[in-house]
């Protein structure tokens, strides 16, 4: 606390109830955090869709267009993140795919949501 101020000091019983009941948890900056993905840049992002295309062009059609359903809701609303899309079923309903970027756990989720039968081990199934 600067000697030149006269505000109180910090409320730790205070702050402490904030940070429990919002569920916040405390974390040092200095510390290593997990892994992180570097961030696509536009034209990388450009050169994965055109990869994904020729990925789920090979499945069969409609399980091909809730992929592209999934990769869209993956990167839209402020999400960014992306998958990069590998060994389609060819007329089928299974790919692979390897993050890219942004929140693996956000797969699962809207997978699960468009209606996939499996999102497990980097497969995807509809």
């Amino acid at each position: 606390m600067r000697t030149d101020k006269s505000d109180p000091a910090p409320d730790d019983t205070f702050w402490q109830r904030i940070i429990s009941d919002c569920g916040l948890q405390l974390f040092d900056p200095g510390e290593a955090q997990e892994e992180e993905v570097d961030m696509l840049t536009p034209q990388q992002i450009k050169e994965l869709f055109d990869q994904n295309a020729s990925q789920f062009v090979k499945m069969e059609r409609d399980s091909g267009n809730m992929v592209k359903q999934l990769l869209w809701d993956l990167q839209a609303h402020g999400n960014n993140t992306y998958i990069s899309l590998r060994d389609p079923v060819e007329n089928g309903s299974v790919v692979f795919y390897k993050l890219a970027q942004g929140d693996a756990d956000l797969v699962k989720v809207y997978a699960e949501a468009i209606g996939f039968t499996s999102w497990a081990e980097n497969r995807l199934e509809v």
